[in-house]
């Protein structure tokens, strides 16, 4: 595996080891002598920010280089942390009077992500970067959820969603997301087990919810999907936008190495039994070469085996190289559909899971029009994506 040490793009590696967890001792002498090789600090933080790792990267530096700092960027370092602790802290309380409101209203809800899974994999909710509060819930019970949050102060982002109390949308017609917002910044998406679209088979989120684990948020313990659940939800999170953000990847690999240890062989067959087990792969892999996270010999030989998914990892490295060179690209409708079809699984797999995603409609393509025009956005989404991203790869976001 090719670790952090030999990736030809310097400041991809400086935001790496930057951004370790946990950290030893030698890779605290690395924190202390690259700082004090007065490095382009605004440049490294702007990385930081856009690939959702500030917190933890502001944290390692002051905690490793302390006075090696410039007194300025020492300071700043520790504002941007504060900052982000606080809207962690605000957004963690608010989960909290969620999970009870939803209790009152019948509801069972499963938060993962944001402070939950800062809680999971890192130890503390101040060390992740998140911008909403995501929230598992039965599809049969989004209408009572509905009710909850609106009793809160909350507001629908897509007025009309749910269209009656007595139930909610037909199949063919759920969004991806159930988004909620109220002022000054709160976003809250609720998913259900027909939402996750990029799931090839559906979830099953009876067993999931029954594998569920304690994690302490805010100083209260919460019910959360397992670490093996966790890991397979976020290499589909993640597979499904193209692992643009490290961040993501930072997460794998900080779960991957906290406590408890992960059950891979357990981890891996929940992979194939959801159809997912590349994106599985691709995750552990991307896990494994940039932040030099160890592997089990299953694991490792599988990813061995696997040519495609070694090949998509190198791709994936080469935008990150690209990205921190200052060339940035964005990936067109085409390349988006060629890596849906390669993470899928074998061609007869990827193309018919690549072409179900290019043709359904949600709820941007739907906006607030009649549901009855369904088959005129499936053939209008191909367009609406292609205006988007452009049909080939080109650079610049």
């Amino acid at each position: 595996m090719q670790t952090m040490q030999t990736l030809p793009h310097e400041k991809l590696a400086a935001v790496l080891l930057c951004t370790r967890t946990p950290v030893d001792g030698d890779t605290s002498k690395q924190i202390l002598a690259f700082a004090r090789s007065e490095p382009e600090w605004e440049a490294l933080l702007a990385a930081a920010n856009e690939h959702s790792l500030m917190p933890v990267f502001c944290r390692n530096l002051a905690a490793c280089a302390g006075e090696a700092l410039p007194s300025l960027w020492r300071q700043r370092f520790n504002e941007e942390f504060l900052r982000n602790s606080c809207r962690n802290l605000a957004s963690t309380a608010e989960l909290l009077r969620l999970l009870e409101a939803f209790e009152g209203h019948g509801v069972c809800a499963t938060p993962y992500k944001g402070p939950v899974l800062a809680a999971q994999a890192y130890g503390d909710v101040a060390l992740r970067q998140f911008a909403d509060l995501d929230i598992m819930i039965p599809q049969r019970q989004i209408p009572a959820a509905h009710d909850a949050l609106v009793g809160l102060g909350f507001r629908a982002v897509i007025p009309g969603l749910i269209r009656g109390r007595e139930r909610a949308e037909s199949r063919r017609q759920i969004p991806g997301q159930y988004a909620y917002c109220k002022e000054p910044e709160t976003i809250v998406e609720l998913h259900t087990e027909f939402t996750l679209r990029y799931f090839p088979r559906g979830l099953n989120l009876g067993e999931l919810c029954e594998r569920r684990e304690p994690a302490t948020v805010g100083g209260r313990q919460v019910l959360t999907f397992s670490r093996e659940d966790t890991l397979l939800l976020l290499s589909v999170h993640g597979s499904k936008h193209f692992w643009e953000r490290l961040g993501w990847i930072a997460d794998m690999a900080a779960l991957a190495k906290g406590s408890p240890a992960i059950d891979w062989a357990l981890a891996l067959e929940r992979a194939r039994r959801s159809g997912v087990h590349r994106m599985m792969l691709l995750g552990a892999g991307l896990a494994a070469q940039l932040y030099e996270t160890p592997l089990p010999n299953e694991v490792a030989e599988s990813l061995k085996r696997d040519g495609i998914a070694r090949r998509l990892m190198e791709e994936i490295c080469q935008r990150y190289r690209r990205f921190f060179a200052g060339e940035a690209e964005q990936l067109g409708v085409l390349s988006r559909f060629a890596f849906r079809v390669r993470m899928r699984g074998s061609l007869a797999q990827g193309v018919p899971y690549a072409v179900r995603l290019s043709m359904m409609p949600t709820e941007l393509d739907r906006g607030r029009h009649a549901h009855h025009l369904e088959p005129v956005y499936a053939l209008l989404r191909p367009l609406r994506l292609a205006r988007t991203y452009g049909w080939r790869t080109r650079a610049g976001r």
